[in-house]
């Protein structure tokens, strides 16, 4: 796989950097152990392909995890609005990837337990997206 290669994760991270990029790290995956507060990590979950009798459609459908954390609930709540307004009912062309639709289904607050020496909670944040793109089928 190539640099140029468009994909929805080029796209997803480049949303959340618009959000909130200047106010928190974003990570692909998993954060760095080291990272600090706030943060934002993303990941695909799942792809579903369509078929048809003359094979792929070209328009699968990934599913993204968002996940925001912060020291802070009334920050982690601001900058999950954020994100929900860059990236829900988003269609178009970004960071050369075809957006056809992306849809937030599902949102849920939650917290994490301090790190190990911290005594104060980490608040979360986590949103679920159905990404519908194109891709080659070629």
């Amino acid at each position: 796989m190539t640099e140029n290669v468009p994909t929805p994760e080029k796209w997803i991270r480049s949303k959340l950097v618009t959000a909130v990029g200047s106010v928190a790290g974003i990570f692909p995956v998993l954060a760095r152990q080291d990272a600090s507060f706030p943060l934002v990590v993303y990941r695909r979950s799942s792809t579903t392909r369509q078929r048809g009798l003359t094979g792929n459609y070209g328009r699968p459908i990934a599913v993204f995890l968002v996940s925001v954390v912060s020291e802070s609930y009334s920050q982690v709540k601001d900058m999950s609005e954020a994100i929900r307004l860059g990236l829900d009912n988003f269609t178009g062309e970004a960071e050369g990837a075809k957006i056809v639709l992306s849809a937030l289904v599902s949102e849920s607050d939650s917290m994490e337990r301090p790190r190990e020496g911290q005594s104060k909670p980490l608040y979360r944040v986590d949103h679920t997206y159905e990404v519908r793109f194109e891709e080659s089928i070629n």
